[in-house]
């Protein structure tokens, strides 16, 4: 319950805010007032308002702020100097991962994405206006915010195109091309939330588990339908005792709840069911959202692709779909969670040309430590001062300045020479 009116209470700063900038006059909502009884009314009050206007997020027209009106005074207190619109959005969409993220502690297998990694993930997808986009499983909406920025700065920087008609294309965009799905009905709350603060994007973010259909209503069964996006971008949970059970596969059809086995150096699917681990799955279900020639970017432990028992799983995946580029996350991107190593995998839904090669990229740091705090270069002196050490940004650069020819190494787009190999 804390931890929910922690998330509401910031919804609230947020929203209050919002309405700040449209009328500069009026008086802010979510201040102290004289006594620990008046700011908590106020407050309260307020709340009932916020959930009238986010009807979509706030489903619950029942739900109410839990906190005593000493602490619920104590956290206005400590909220109100601070402008939480005026700081990058992942400030905010932080807050919401970390409140979320200490009520399930990973037993779910779910980890903040730290911000470097999103950044990587959207800025190669590259999507534009009329890319339709899902996160089938979402968390508190981290890639989805990020890629409403992206598109919505793409917009904006068209030329010759009328305020108005960019406004319309962002509204369209966000409301119709978002999509989110998650299993955690909080989460998808807070991921509405998030959206509809960021820029109206919450419409089609549902509760559901995406690799059970059984457990999809109505409303989401008409969204997310097979082949329906452009682009999938996802962080899926992981770890060896979170799997999809033998009946979940058998009634799914999963190809990858097979046992598979090698004849002749291929491998194949059997006719024998058995669970896997849901991260495996998520990237047939990945798979099957997209259209023909869709783009995937998930995260993955490096297990699936370098150990003995999923070489099945690879041969899969290289056969069936182009593996465009391979990223190395280094560790400390998610030790303040766990230990896992893992890396991100791009492939678009179209079989592989011949002679076909990946791109991959060894970059070493992101920016930050294992503990989410800055890290910057050692200078000179041998302290860390200056630019932030991030060499998953450089790879980035590097792989948006080469053009990606799919059987070849990439090729820079002026001359068309051969680009320079590197770590990055």
């Amino acid at each position: 319950f804390i931890l929910n009116d922690l998330a509401n209470l910031l919804i609230c700063k947020i929203a209050d805010e919002q309405a700040g900038e449209m009328d500069p006059e009026r008086t802010m909502a979510f201040q102290t007032a004289a006594t620990d009884i008046a700011t908590a009314e106020g407050v309260r009050q307020f709340f009932e308002d916020v959930k009238r206007r986010l009807s979509a997020v706030f489903v619950d027209d029942t739900e109410r702020l839990h906190v005593d009106d000493a602490s619920l005074r104590t956290v206005v207190t400590m909220l109100e100097p601070y402008r939480l619109l005026g700081h990058d959005r992942h400030a905010v969409g932080k807050a919401f991962q970390v409140l979320r993220g200490r009520a399930l502690k990973g037993e779910e297998g779910a980890y903040f994405t730290p911000p470097p990694l999103v950044d990587c993930v959207v800025s190669i997808l590259d999507p534009d206006h009329d890319s339709k986009v899902i996160d089938p499983a979402c968390g508190t909406g981290g890639f989805l915010a990020a890629a409403l920025d992206h598109v919505f700065e793409k917009i904006d920087g068209r030329k010759g195109v009328a305020a108005d008609s960019k406004q319309s294309a962002k509204r369209r965009w966000a409301q119709d091309c978002l999509h989110a799905v998650d299993k955690d009905a909080v989460s998808v709350r807070l991921c509405k939330a998030y959206l509809t603060l960021l820029g109206d994007g919450r419409a089609h973010a549902y509760r559901a588990n995406t690799i059970d259909r059984a457990d999809w209503d109505d409303d989401a069964a008409r969204a997310i339908k097979a082949g329906a996006f452009d682009m999938v971008l996802t962080n899926p949970p992981f770890g060896s005792r979170l799997t999809v059970s033998e009946e979940v596969g058998r009634r799914e059809g999963l190809l990858t709840c097979r046992r598979w086995t090698q004849v002749a150096g291929r491998w194949n699917a059997g006719t024998e069911v058995t669970e896997e681990q849901i991260g495996i799955v998520f990237v047939e279900r990945a798979m099957e959202l997209l259209r023909d020639g869709g783009q995937l970017a998930i995260v993955l432990p490096e297990t699936f692709l370098f150990s003995s028992s999923f070489r099945w799983f690879v041969d899969w995946i290289c056969r069936s779909y182009t593996v465009t580029h391979i990223v190395d996350v280094p560790m400390g991107a998610f030790e303040e969670f766990c230990r896992a190593k893992c890396c991100l995998v791009f492939m678009s839904k179209r079989a592989p040309m011949p002679g076909h090669k990946v791109v991959m990229s060894y970059p070493r740091s992101i920016g930050q430590d294992k503990k989410g705090n800055l890290l910057y270069r050692m200078g000179d002196t041998g302290t860390r001062e200056g630019l932030l050490d991030n060499e998953m940004a450089e790879a980035v650069r590097a792989i948006l300045a080469a053009r990606y020819t799919g059987s070849a190494r990439p090729t820079t787009p002026a001359g068309g020479g051969r680009a320079e190999e590197s770590r990055l």
